[in-house]
C-alpha cells in the first residue's frame, strides 16, 4: 500500500521534515531508511501511518505503508 502524501520524517534527535509530495521527495532526499531502527528514524504519513521507506543515491527502493 502507497503513503499519502505529505510524509513527516522523525529524526531521532527530534528534527522532523516534511516532504510535501512524490517529486519533493526524489529532490530532496539522497539518502535514507527508515526499514533499519538502528538508523534512528521514523516516517508517518498524512494519515498517520507508519512508512517504510528507503533510498540510495536519490533512487527509492522502497516506499510502502508498514501494516
Amino acid at each position: 500500500m502507497s503513503p499519502d502524501f505529505p510524509l513527516r520524517i522523525i529524526f531521532d534527535d527530534g528534527e522532523t521534515a516534511v516532504i510535501a509530495s512524490p517529486e519533493e521527495l526524489v529532490a530532496e532526499i539522497d539518502t535514507i531508511d527508515s526499514t533499519d531502527p538502528r538508523n534512528g528514524v521514523w516516517i508517518r504519513d498524512v494519515n498517520d501511518r507508519t512508512v517504510r521507506l528507503r533510498m540510495r543515491g536519490g533512487m527509492v527502493e522502497l516506499i510502502e505503508v508498514s501494516l
